[in-house]
């Protein structure tokens, strides 16, 4: 099972500045609902989809990037194998293989 190695190894990579990308969309959101719209800064800053990428390409171009990505790929590798422990109900196999 190769392939889910390799999948899981990309889906980690990306699992970072997609779910940044996700608390930018909902950030602002839950700032107009908790402050109200008329609170909210005029020179546009709060702007769901500016703020969305804008996380998405900062969680990745900054310092942070060194101990967030490698954390984001341990999180997706630990998922795996607890997905492959439910079907298979043993943590014998493909789920502690390293290589």
């Amino acid at each position: 099972m190769k392939a889910g190695r390799v999948g899981a190894f990309f889906l980690g990579i990306i699992a970072l500045p997609v779910g940044a990308f996700c608390f930018g969309l909902w950030d602002p959101v839950i700032y107009f609902i908790t402050h109200g719209v008329s609170m909210a800064p005029s020179d546009g800053s709060l702007m769901p989809l500016t703020l969305g990428v804008q996380y998405a390409v900062f969680s990745v171009i900054t310092g942070y990037a060194e101990l967030l990505i490698p954390l984001a790929l341990l999180t997706t590798f630990i998922l795996r194998a607890v997905i492959l422990y439910k079907a298979d109900g043993s943590l014998r196999g493909e789920a502690t293989k390293i290589a």
